[in-house]
């Protein structure tokens, strides 16, 4: 039995700052158009984007935590281990950790805030209306210390140790990485990341990671084909020196974001982003369809975010009309006082799983006692199996004007290769 625990600091080192360096007012200057009526790109962005060089929209600044907290992380584990028979061990492990003031980064924060500050539920000003934190500047990067990481994991291992020419090992591992943004020295390290999270809601940021695998079970084994010792010559040649080998992998999929196009809270910033509702109901236990490429998303288990006339009327205090007022929203129509934030949230799906099994077969023939020639086949994937990736580019749903997406759902892209096979021979000597 073993176990341990200790507390790291996590120094604020200059390299955090490497990309503010090469990326501030006044040595760069960039902009962003977004929302673009159907048809006018390339022209018009490229005539918004002179407007904004010319008028100061195109600078870029940091804002960096000028008092951010002592950042630390707690890690402690502890294992337990058995041998079931002479060349047979089982071990069970609990590992876990904690980061606290933890790093943020955003790549824009210089957006239009919610009306009722950070109170759920999250309503926004009518798109156009609202005032973004600098309307002189454009894009506000920032660096900040207000993120919390947890994980917990539970590891389970079998080895048998070669005997009789064969050796096997199993490992299991459930695990669970919570965070409210995985970026450091940049926003989104993942593809899946969303570049622009609410740097003021840290608690409705909190999810799974963007690196989270629930599940994650692995096999391989090594196996020397035995032969008689009273063969010899040719037939000796040919049947000894064989060894079979294969690792197999089976886990949960990565983590993911439904999400709604354009700027349909009207944040105003250069990555904007909204998620939709999740709907329950018969058939909606589950988001996705397994493994159905053409609609692994269930989007009859989404929609827009409706809000009720409960809700609308939290929008009198802040100066906009209510829903059901002569002068007032409609209820569910994007782009009011009364549209707000869905609940489907941050890395709310599971991407596809994958289940991969590797093969391989070698022939070792001893020409002299220091020469050997080997031959090698391997095939990667061996059942062919179409392991895809989550639908990161078919992300979005629904379009700004709130229309459906044919595409969305849609799997595009693989994680693992077709099944590839290939053959070497190997002097050794």
């Amino acid at each position: 039995m073993r176990g341990g625990f200790a507390i790291f600091d996590v120094l604020p080192l200059p390299y955090l700052l490497g990309q503010f360096a090469t990326n501030t007012a006044p040595f760069t200057e960039n902009g962003t158009a977004t929302n673009l009526p159907q048809g006018s790109f390339p022209t018009e962005a490229f005539n918004i984007l002179a407007a904004n060089a010319n008028n100061g929209l195109g600078l870029r600044i940091p804002y960096i935590q000028p008092n951010p907290k002592r950042n630390y992380v707690m890690q402690w584990n502890l294992n337990i281990q058995h041998e079931l028979a002479p060349s047979l061990t089982a071990s069970l492990a609990y590992v876990g950790s904690r980061g606290v003031h933890m790093i943020f980064r955003a790549d824009d924060i210089n957006s239009t805030q919610p009306i009722n500050g950070t109170t759920p539920p999250y309503l926004w000003p009518i798109p156009g209306t609202g005032t973004i934190i600098s309307p002189s500047i454009g894009r506000m990067d920032t660096l900040q210390w207000n993120n919390d990481s947890y994980f917990d994991g539970m590891e389970a291992q079998i080895e048998k140790r070669m005997s009789h020419g064969f050796q096997m090992q199993g490992s299991y591992t459930w695990s669970r990485a919570i965070d409210g943004g995985d970026g450091s020295i940049a926003s989104d390290s993942f593809l899946s990341s969303i570049p622009s999270l609410f740097y003021f809601l840290p608690k409705y940021r909190r999810a799974p990671s963007d690196f989270n695998i629930t599940h994650n079970l692995t096999i391989n084994y090594l196996w020397n084909i035995p032969t008689r010792n009273s063969w010899s010559g040719p037939v000796a040649r040919a049947t000894k020196g064989w060894q079979l080998g294969g690792i197999m992998q089976i886990r949960s999929g990565l983590p993911f974001t439904p999400l709604i196009g354009g700027d349909p809270l009207g944040l105003g910033s250069s990555s904007p982003f909204a998620y939709p509702d999740r709907l329950k109901g018969p058939g909606c236990s589950a988001p996705v369809n397994p493994q159905n490429a053409n609609g692994y998303i269930k989007a009859e288990c989404f929609a827009l975010p409706v809000a009720t006339p409960a809700i609308a009327s939290l929008c009198q205090p802040f100066g906009f009309a209510p829903v059901g007022s002569p002068n007032g929203p409609s209820p569910g129509i994007p782009g009011t006082c009364a549209n707000l934030l869905g609940n489907s949230g941050r890395n709310s799906v599971d991407g596809p799983g994958l289940v991969d099994f590797d093969f391989s077969l070698v022939k070792d023939t001893h020409i002299t006692e220091r020469l050997n020639l080997q031959f090698r086949a391997e095939i990667f994937n061996l059942f062919n199996r179409a392991n895809f990736n989550p639908p990161i580019a078919n992300s979005a749903l629904f379009d700004g004007s709130g229309n459906p997406i044919s595409s969305g759902g849609i799997l595009d892209s693989t994680s693992t290769s077709s099944r590839q096979t290939q053959f070497a021979l190997k002097l050794i000597f």
